[in-house]
């Protein structure tokens, strides 16, 4: 209750959303329910599971900071290479990565593929 109460008077920060969507699942609720709590569609609601859920603690640190638009972060920690190419050509066209915004998010896709590379050291784990 007093999160929907804190939204309603102001909007969250990404990094602020991603947190009580995981408590509000964590403690037993759908995504619907959920969905429904927060005024956000389903799919949204997945998206931000799917980042939380992967540890993506880099890709929530861009939302966070407005760097990235949290679609394209969701389609670059789920994607293969060319979802991540659709997902950055996508954005791109759309305003959505310009600029500083695009070199980091090709920053961080050039990192995850030297990371998946043979003989590449192990992924650690990460938390948001």
């Amino acid at each position: 209750m007093s999160l929907v109460e804190n939204i309603a008077r102001r909007p969250p920060s990404e990094l602020g959303l991603l947190k009580e969507t995981k408590s509000l699942v964590d403690r037993g609720y759908g995504l619907e329910d959920v969905a429904e709590k927060l005024g956000l569609s389903k799919q949204y609601i997945r998206t931000i599971m799917t980042l939380l859920k992967n540890g993506e603690s880099k890709l929530i640190g861009l939302v966070d900071s407005g760097r990235m638009p949290i679609t394209v972060a969701a389609q670059i920690a789920t994607g293969t290479s060319d979802d991540v190419q659709r997902a950055l050509t996508e954005a791109y066209e759309t305003g959505d990565l310009r600029g500083p915004k695009l070199k980091a998010a090709r920053l961080l896709i050039r990192r995850r593929l030297a990371s998946q590379r043979p003989g590449a050291a192990p992924k650690q784990s990460k938390t948001p």
